[in-house]
């Protein structure tokens, strides 16, 4: 799972603070996706957040919201898709972070192809 990702980096995120990942996936055929938000260095920790998806041919709309534990300095998100051969599309990928005690998110961040043009997608990765 490591040796091919999508990672969107340098999260603003303070310890506490509540995370909402959402996005569309699906695959060429039924395989498994991993999520996880971590830090960015050492052995990569996660922050809340670690699990593995089951994606199909049809799209499907996941989300997850967690509470950032163990923030680094800089932390991720991470979109793992080498646990096996196949094509991953990935779509409308939307990161919200709201601080602690916060009622909803006060900023969305699309992740972004470049550092400056919002990801609209689809995102395709063939292995």
């Amino acid at each position: 799972q490591y040796d091919v990702q999508l990672q969107q980096g340098d999260i603003a995120v303070r310890e506490g603070d509540i995370v909402t990942v959402a996005f569309r996936a699906k695959a060429d055929r039924p395989r498994s996706l991993h999520l996880e938000a971590q830090t960015i260095g050492g052995n990569y920790p996660s922050i809340g957040l670690a699990l593995d998806l089951a994606l199909t041919k049809e799209w499907q709309r996941f989300t997850y919201t967690f509470t950032a534990k163990q923030v680094g300095a800089r932390n991720q998100i991470t979109f793992g898709v080498g646990q096996e051969v196949g094509t991953v599309a990935l779509e409308a990928i939307n990161i919200t972070v709201a601080p602690s005690g916060a009622r909803k998110p006060v900023a969305a961040a699309p992740v972004a192809k470049s550092g400056t043009t919002p990801f609209t997608g689809p995102l395709v990765t063939q292995l």
